[in-house]
């Protein structure tokens, strides 16, 4: 049903059923918002994020409907880069309705207006991959993808691991070079330097910025799950091992470019489930899943008993996500 109508060739019905997904997974928070909203994101010493937050509290209407807009621009935005990759049909909205399911997962995923933005910093630094990847002009790319995940940073910090996922790309997509390395620093370093700056003008103690589990990588999981959001958690990660089986097993049967664009998302989803163990909450990390997801999920329309399992993985989904809503809404009164 879903797979079907979102891989058809009518582009109109398609959008508007994209619009259509955005006002059914948020009308309850654009229609009644709670009058003290929760905002699971704590990491409030990051430079900007006290001022979104402190909008977001004062304008909480405003702020969810700007985030539903930011996710559904992000949408389509994916949407473009996967048929530019290759990885669906011209036609294919697919990717875009992933992308808003994965992002909506969480209850208050829609208020975190912070880590929205951040994911246009993430789908910029994906963009300049696939751009290096198709076209010349390496080091500008390198360039623009380590100035995104300085800025990204900003907004949220676990931003900042994906530098590193950066610099393995562009050896999997190009012939890394010393020069190569040299702008990636150049763009990364300005920003990445006067964030560290200002923490420690700020006095900020490291066990609220969780810096110490990036430098030793250790995992320090502090919010309490409750049953639906480890069943989202366990659902997402059982679709992700679905999606990576599927791209491995036609790794043989693509052309290079599409093989190294395959393995770059592949390592694009390993970090992102890496940095799960960075924040407060793992839920906070589905926006930034949401594009690795959303740019998997093309091997779900291929044959019909693909279609078939794609379809009743995506009502699975959708049947948790309600009862989650449910589930809010009974221990919030």
């Amino acid at each position: 049903m879903f797979i079907r109508f979102f891989t058809s060739g009518m582009p109109l019905p398609q959008y508007a059923g994209i619009f259509l997904t955005a006002v059914l997974l948020w009308a309850g928070v654009l229609v009644q918002y709670p009058d003290n909203p929760v905002f699971y994101f704590q990491c409030q010493w990051v430079p900007v994020v006290g001022a979104i937050q402190g909008f977001s509290q004062s304008y909480p209407l405003v702020a969810a409907g700007v985030a539903v807009v930011f996710i559904t621009i992000q949408a389509l935005w994916v949407s473009a880069l996967a048929r530019i990759m290759g990885f669906v049909s011209k036609t294919s909205l697919l990717p875009a309705f992933i992308y808003m399911l994965a992002v909506g997962a969480p209850v208050e995923g829609v208020l975190a207006l912070q880590i929205i933005i951040a994911n246009f910093f993430v789908l910029a630094l994906i963009q300049a991959i696939v751009y290096a990847c198709f076209y010349d002009y390496p080091l500008k790319n390198i360039f623009h993808g380590s100035l995104m995940a300085a800025l990204g940073s900003l907004f949220y910090l676990p931003v900042l691991g994906l530098w590193i996922f950066l610099l393995l790309a562009f050896i999997l997509v190009r012939a890394f070079s010393w020069r190569v390395l040299l702008f990636a620093l150049l763009a990364f370093l300005p920003v990445a330097g006067g964030l560290i700056i200002y923490y420690l003008y700020a006095n900020i103690p490291l066990s609220h910025l969780y810096l110490h589990q990036f430098c030793t990588l250790s995992w320090s999981m502090v919010y309490a799950l409750s049953p639906m959001q480890l069943y989202i958690i366990l659902f997402l990660l059982g679709v992700l091992i679905l999606l990576i089986w599927l791209k491995v097993s036609r790794f043989a049967s693509q052309v290079i470019n599409l093989r190294r664009l395959s393995s770059v998302i592949l390592w694009y989803v390993l970090f992102v489930v890496m940095l799960c163990g960075f924040v407060e909450n793992p839920l906070m990390q589905t926006a930034m899943l949401a594009p690795g997801l959303a740019l998997l999920s093309g091997d779900l329309a291929g044959g019909v008993k693909r279609r078939t399992a794609g379809n009743l993985i995506l009502w699975l989904f959708i049947l948790g996500m309600a009862l989650l809503r449910v589930e809010h809404l009974i221990f919030t009164g």
